[in-house]
């Protein structure tokens, strides 16, 4: 009985491993990655920035994960690790968004990884070497247009009115996070 328990919780320890592994993973696709491949882009100011070969982050995440998955841990091939790796993949690139890091503008306004294909830029492409309130104040700007981009599509009916509301929480979440660290006094 022992050896069956012990075989169940070394299995479990594996998968959670994996898990982590793949979520760290997908964090350092979104930040490393992500930068590097975006470099040499040819596309207008006025599109999203995305990388040579990628319609969006959406389609990097995804690609990258392929990448993953096929070439470098096929045993990864699972639901759980899949969704961790995605998970790890949003969460560094909103991290970046929202603190303005260049090559993050989309996500910044239209909020999540998936919704920044053929998403345009509402803001300014963003320099590379901000100072901080720059940063924060290029991050609001991304925001407040995600904001009115997502109220225009929800007045035109081709999104909810709940992706309008969630898109200005989460401006109010960020202006009072910038507030809350004093790099900006008014927004």
């Amino acid at each position: 009985m022992n050896t069956a328990a012990n075989a169940v919780t070394e299995v479990t320890e594996i998968a959670m491993d994996m898990i982590y592994e793949a979520h760290e993973e997908g964090a350092f696709f979104a930040e490393t990655d992500w930068q590097w491949a975006r470099k040499d882009t040819r596309v207008p100011a006025r599109v999203m920035p995305v990388a040579p070969g990628y319609s969006s982050m959406a389609d990097h995440c995804e690609r990258s994960w392929e990448f993953i998955r096929q070439q470098v841990c096929p045993e990864w091939d699972r639901p759980d690790v899949r969704l961790a790796f995605f998970l790890g993949y949003e969460e560094a690139a909103k991290l970046l968004a929202a603190t303005g890091e260049a090559g993050y503008e989309t996500l910044a306004e239209a909020g999540t990884v998936e919704e920044t294909e053929g998403w345009v830029l509402r803001s300014a492409p963003w320099v590379e070497t901000p100072d901080s309130a720059e940063r924060a104040t290029r991050a609001m700007r991304a925001a407040d247009a995600g904001v009115a981009g997502w109220a225009e599509l929800a007045a035109s009916g081709s999104v909810g009115v709940w992706r309008a509301e969630e898109a200005a929480l989460r401006a109010a979440e960020l202006a009072e996070a910038i507030a809350g660290a004093g790099v900006l006094g008014v927004h």
